[in-house]
C-alpha cells in the first residue's frame, strides 16, 4: 500500500506538477506518466516485499 501511495501521489502528482512548473504541458505528460507508474506498481511492490523478506532473514543474525 505505501508503494502505491508514493507512486500515485509523488511520482504522478508532484512530479507532473513540478514538470508543469518548468514549462511542460501537464496534459501531454500526465497520461504517459500514469501508464508508466501503473506498470511499476506490481514491480516495486514485489521488489519491496523481496527486500523486506531478506531483511527478516538476516535480522536475527545481527
Amino acid at each position: 500500500m505505501p508503494v502505491t501511495i508514493v507512486l500515485i501521489f509523488v511520482n504522478i502528482g508532484l512530479g507532473t506538477w513540478w514538470l508543469a512548473l518548468t514549462g511542460f504541458k501537464w496534459q501531454v505528460i500526465l497520461p504517459t506518466r500514469a501508464v508508466k507508474n501503473l506498470i511499476m506498481i506490481p514491480i516495486q511492490t514485489a521488489l519491496t516485499y523481496a527486500a523486506l523478506r531478506a531483511v527478516e532473514r538476516i535480522r536475527p543474525r545481527l
